[in-house]
C-alpha cells in the first residue's frame, strides 16, 4: 500500500516515545560495532506508516537483542529497492525487512525485471500484523452504505469511480475485487500518491476511495469522509461501527487488504530466524506497537510462526494474480 504521510495523532503517538527521529536509530554505521547491529531495512521514506511500525519494532526489540536495531529507508520502485537490497546481504541475521503484501506479493507480478524472487531470495521471519483496507466517500456523495453504492452501481455501469494511491497498489486490486464480487463497474482513477487521491474524494470529483484507515480517520471525525466499510473478514478495532465489506455488501467470504512481514535474506539459520521470531512476538505484546497497529492503522496482530508468515506469502500470490488477470491490469 503507498505510504501516507503519518497523521497528527501518529506524529504525537510517535514523538511521546521518542521514536520521529531516535537518536540510537539514526547513529552512523561507525559509530557502532557492525557485531552490536541489526539492520532493520524499510522499503519506504521516513514519514510513512511502514517506516513508523519499522522504528516502534526497533525500539523493542533493542533491549531483547542487546544489539542496536537501526532503521535504514532505502526506497523507490514501489518498496521493491528496499526489498532487493536485503535479499542480497549476507544471511547472518543482522540484516532484516520490513515488507509488505504491495511489495512482495504483488510487485513482482506487475513489475518486468524486480531482481528477486520473494519466496526464493528471503526467509520468513514474522508476520507483523494484517493491515485492513477502509473504503470512504465524501459526506457530499448520496451514498449512505455500502448497499447504496452497488445499487448504483447496477444501475448506472458508468456513475461510479474510485481513486487509490496508483496501479497496481493493494487499494486499487481490492476495489477491482469489490467490482468483481459486486458484479458492478467502477472506473480506477489512478494517482500519484495518497493525498491527491484523497483531495479529489473530499471535492467529491471521485466516487469512492480505497485507503488505509489512519488516513482517513482525521477527516470521518471533521465530518468530511464517510466510512462504509473494511475490507478484512472481521471489523476493525479501530472503527468497531464500521462494518466489513462481507456484511455492508452482503458478499461472505470477501476479505482482502495488505499486511506486514519481517523477512530476513534466504539462507539465514533456522535458529537465528527462530530466535529472532520469538522476539517479535513478544514486541508485538508490547502496549506501544500493539496501539500503533490496532488503535492507528486499525490492523489485526498476528504475531504467527515464521512458516505461516511464509505461506501466506506462498498463497498471497496467486490470488494477487487471479485478480490482476480478470481486471487485465498492467503497468
Amino acid at each position: 500500500m503507498a505510504q501516507p504521510l503519518i497523521s497528527r495523532r501518529q506524529f504525537n503517538t510517535l514523538a511521546a516515545f521518542g521514536l520521529l527521529f531516535p537518536s540510537t536509530l539514526l547513529l552512523p554505521t561507525t559509530a557502532r560495532s557492525q557485531a552490536d547491529q541489526i539492520r532493520l531495512i524499510v522499503p519506504f521514506p521516513p514519514g510513512g506508516g511502514t517506516d513508523a511500525v519499522a522504528r516502534l519494532l526497533a525500539s523493542q526489540l533493542e533491549p531483547q537483542t542487546g544489539m542496536s536495531v537501526v532503521v535504514e529507508n532505502r526506497s523507490g520502485a514501489s518498496g521493491t529497492i528496499g526489498i532487493s537490497t536485503a535479499a542480497r546481504q549476507a544471511p547472518d541475521g543482522r540484516y532484516l525487512v520490513l515488507g509488505q503484501a504491495d511489495n512482495l506479493a504483488v510487485a513482482p507480478l506487475l513489475i518486468k525485471g524486480v531482481p528477486y524472487d520473494p519466496v526464493k531470495d528471503l526467509t520468513a521471519v514474522a508476520h507483523i500484523a494484517d493491515i485492513p483496507i477502509l473504503i470512504v466517500t465524501s459526506t457530499s456523495q448520496p451514498y449512505q452504505t455500502l448497499d447504496d453504492v452497488i445499487a448504483a452501481g447496477k444501475k448506472d455501469p458508468t456513475l461510479l469511480t474510485f481513486g487509490s494511491a496508483g496501479v497496481g497498489t493493494t487499494p486499487h486490486l481490492s476495489g477491482e475485487l469489490l467490482a468483481q464480487a459486486a458484479g458492478i463497474t467502477m472506473n480506477h482513477i489512478s494517482y500519484k500518491g495518497s493525498a491527491p487521491a484523497l483531495s479529489d474524494v473530499l471535492a467529491g470529483r471521485v466516487s469512492l476511495m480505497m485507503t488505509s484507515i489512519s488516513l482517513a480517520v482525521p477527516h470521518i471525525q471533521a465530518g468530511k469522509l464517510r466510512a462504509l466499510a473494511v475490507t478484512s473478514a472481521t471489523r476493525s478495532g479501530a472503527l468497531p461501527d464500521v462494518p466489513t465489506v462481507a456484511e455492508a455488501g452482503n458478499l461472505p467470504s470477501f476479505d482482502i487488504g495488505t499486511w506486514y512481514g519481517l523477512f530476513a535474506p534466504a539462507g539465514t539459520p533456522d535458529e537465528t530466524v527462530a530466535t529472532l521470531n520469538a522476539q517479535v512476538n513478544q514486541a508485538l505484546a508490547q502496549a506501544e506497537l500493539k496501539n500503533f497497529l490496532e488503535g492507528l492503522e486499525g490492523g489485526h496482530i498476528r504475531g504467527t510462526t515464521p512458516q505461516a508468515l511464509a505461506t501466506l506469502l506462498r498463497e498471497d500470490i496467486p490470488r494477487w494474480q487471479r485478480i490482476i488477470d480478470s481486471a487485465n491490469i498492467t503497468l
